[in-house]
């Protein structure tokens, strides 16, 4: 079960302690991958999961939920590569704003995989 776009709803979390140590996010990707873990934890049921499944799943709940906008809100909010979305996950990490899923091979995050344009190529080429 994929969540819908009906279905997100952003709380009013305060990341201004990480936002003061990490400007390069905007505040509105925390919450996006905030849902996307929730959704990992809730209703997919992860305990474990690989850096790279999580990139994948990742990439299908932006099109469920963005569909042809996916990379624009990426680029929008200062998204471009896996590294970011590892620099982001680590941020929530140390500031313990994410749900307990262990995530193995982080280091899978930094091999730079383009994701924005992979999503460009998917709805434009």
């Amino acid at each position: 079960m994929k969540y819908e776009s009906s279905q997100i709803e952003f709380d009013n979390i305060d990341y201004s302690k990480i936002l003061q140590k990490d400007s390069r996010y905007d505040s509105h990707i925390y919450d996006i991958i905030g849902v996307f873990f929730e959704f990992l934890f809730r209703e997919m049921n992860l305990k474990t999961i690989t850096a790279e499944r999580l990139l994948a799943e990742f990439r299908d709940f932006l099109i469920v939920n963005y569909g042809v906008m996916s990379p624009v809100v990426l680029s929008d909010f200062g998204v471009n590569t896996s590294k970011d979305i590892g620099n982001i996950i680590r941020n929530l990490k140390e500031h313990e704003m994410l749900p307990k899923i262990e995530i193995l091979c982080e280091e899978e995050f930094d091999r730079e995989f383009h994701l924005v344009e992979e999503l460009k190529r998917l709805y434009y080429d």
